[in-house]
């Protein structure tokens, strides 16, 4: 089961090019993908609340995502771009129904003082070559910190949103979700 968190509520939404492109090749590698807007965009009800309230949409989500059929709740993957990437990793910690992320172009200067708690689990960063945002030379020092499992991806020539750069950036992410779902106990 992957979960699909969208970058910046103020501009995107769940229809962002990258998430789409992630859903299509997602399922149709076999995965059951559930995309959403975050509080406040689209048809979402409540109001933005620039990440203090909106962990709560994606365990909202998680546990919606759960009641389909046929999901296995052992094999959970959260992916998130930009916005949707620092809050998946402020929730993911506190779920343990979640077992692996991926963090695409993780917005550094919201995390410049850290999570309140680290995500030990399997990750994934993602990041363009020219990320205005999520840097490679930041993001380098920040993910060696990081307890757990980790490793990082850079997209070739892409930068933060990934525009234009959607296919290359779903078919490593597809890479890392396809391993990761093979491997036993993780």
């Amino acid at each position: 089961m992957i979960i699909l968190c969208h970058p910046q509520p103020a501009s995107s939404n769940m229809h962002d090019p990258l998430n789409v492109a992630l859903a299509q090749s997602l399922a149709a590698a076999g995965m059951v993908v559930l995309r959403f807007n975050f509080r406040g965009v689209g048809r979402s009800q409540g109001q933005q609340s620039e990440g203090r309230l909106e962990p709560l949409d994606l365990a909202g989500a998680i546990d919606t995502a759960l009641t389909f059929p046929g999901i296995n709740p052992a094999k959970l993957c959260v992916i998130g771009h930009g916005f949707g990437a620092y809050t998946t990793l402020l929730y993911a910690p506190f779920d343990t129904r979640i077992r692996t992320v991926v963090a695409i172009s993780l917005p550094l200067f919201r995390a410049s003082s850290g999570f309140p708690r680290q995500f030990e689990r399997p990750k994934l960063f993602v990041t363009g070559e020219f990320d205005e945002i999520c840097p490679l030379f930041k993001l380098e020092p920040f993910v060696e910190q990081q307890a757990g499992p980790k490793g990082i991806k850079v997209i070739v020539g892409a930068r933060h949103l990934m525009r234009g750069y959607e296919e290359p950036a779903a078919e490593a992410i597809l890479k890392y979700v396809k391993a990761w779902a093979e491997m036993p106990g993780v």
